[in-house]
């Protein structure tokens, strides 16, 4: 197994990267970090990934990819969606623990990090997924994010940058319904968002029914990363490890919301699979809960040997914490929607269908999911 590198401090510069001309503002970032490199040399390659609200690039000297960068300029005009100080914040705070790429400098609307030689995962092909060493090295690292450790690690010395008080998913939430639309601007999209989704009043009803059963499903809030769907993992074979990246909702939130985004989406991508015949098999979703209460366990968070009680009591609540993944999700692509004309070649009415589906499958299997019981086991560390 590969070395993990040793990571030093973050140089921070006051520059700013226009996302409009990103080439030519990225070397003045890449100077800095690179000095040795030759402005008229660099390379830039578009970098997959992005998500749908940052514009990254791959840059290298020359033809070569040895010690090659990558430049991740933020999203503008969406700020509601999105705590950019907090983001920045995170982005230490992970590098610091070994979740993250290496950060090598932070700039005033974006980061510049390391191109991970690894494995990335689009929306388009998620089969690798299906490896169950993979889930397992993000159920590790996973762990390391949940800890308790990584907490205080963020109070104390980075407590300037995070709200402990509310979960990062009540606050997006709040934010959704008060810059809810109440048309999208284009016929298709409208006609679809006419259709398929609640009244403001009963989306409202819906989130306090959600945000009911999360906060009983936990004792405290801890940090997350709270969008970690596949195409935010890298895995790098060599070291049998996964990194994660796009920090946009991370902060202190429920951990189920992680279990259940990443084990959702990496079986059905973005295609709610209403059937339910696309998920992963539940013996390979405990197996990947168990190895993440396993990781807990070696960090000192569980005291006693993991049972298939504990698996069986976490696997109950992720699948609850999947209902609040498509309402959260749904609320998320309905403001994309309505924000933007176009993302990353997604139409609005793309986006809205997108959406509906997700709030279809949350309404089909609310009742069913809502009457497990997960209240006869001991709370959740």
């Amino acid at each position: 197994m590969a070395a993990v590198a040793i990571r030093g401090p973050i140089l921070e510069v006051d520059e700013y990267v226009d996302p409009k001309n990103i080439e030519r503002d990225s070397l003045k970032i890449i100077s800095r970090v690179r000095p040795l490199w030759k402005g008229d040399k660099v390379r830039f390659e578009p970098c997959a990934g992005a998500g749908f609200m940052n514009t990254m690039l791959i840059c290298h000297h020359g033809n070569e990819m040895i010690d090659a960068l990558i430049i991740r300029v933020f999203g503008e005009g969406m700020d509601y969606m999105m705590n950019k100080t907090q983001e920045l914040t995170v982005t230490k705070l992970f590098h610091e623990i070994g979740v993250s790429p290496i950060i090598h400098c932070i700039f005033k609307n974006g980061v510049c990090m390391e191109f991970v030689q690894g494995t990335t995962y689009a929306w388009a092909n998620l089969s690798g997924l299906a490896d169950i060493k993979v889930v397992k090295a993000v159920a590790r690292e996973l762990a390391k994010v949940h800890s308790r450790q990584t907490a205080k690690l963020a109070l104390s010395k980075y407590g300037y940058g995070f709200n402990k008080e509310e979960a990062e998913s009540v606050r997006k939430i709040k934010e959704f319904i008060d810059n809810w639309p109440t048309a999208i601007g284009e016929p298709d999209a409208d006609k679809l968002f006419r259709t398929n989704f609640p009244s403001l009043e009963q989306l409202k009803e819906e989130t306090a029914i959600i945000l009911d059963v999360m906060e009983r499903m936990h004792k405290t809030l801890l940090i997350c990363h709270s969008d970690l769907n596949p195409t935010n993992v890298i895995y790098i074979p060599e070291q049998d490890r996964a990194v994660f990246v796009d920090y946009d909702f991370s902060g202190f939130n429920w951990r189920i919301m992680d279990l259940a985004t990443f084990i959702e989406f990496s079986a059905i991508g973005l295609t709610p699979d209403v059937e339910g015949t696309k998920r992963f098999s539940d013996d390979f979703i405990k197996e990947f809960l168990r190895e993440y209460l396993n990781a807990k366990r070696s960090l000192g968070e569980i005291d006693h040997e993991v049972s298939d009680s504990d698996v069986d009591h976490l696997f109950k609540l992720t699948m609850k914490g999947i209902l609040g993944v498509y309402l959260l999700y749904g609320m998320v692509f309905v403001c994309l929607a309505y924000g933007e004309r176009e993302r990353h070649g997604l139409r609005k009415v793309d986006l809205i269908g997108v959406a509906s589906t997700m709030v279809t499958w949350y309404f089909k299997n609310k009742d069913a999911i809502l009457a497990t019981d997960t209240e006869t086991h001991a709370p959740w560390p």
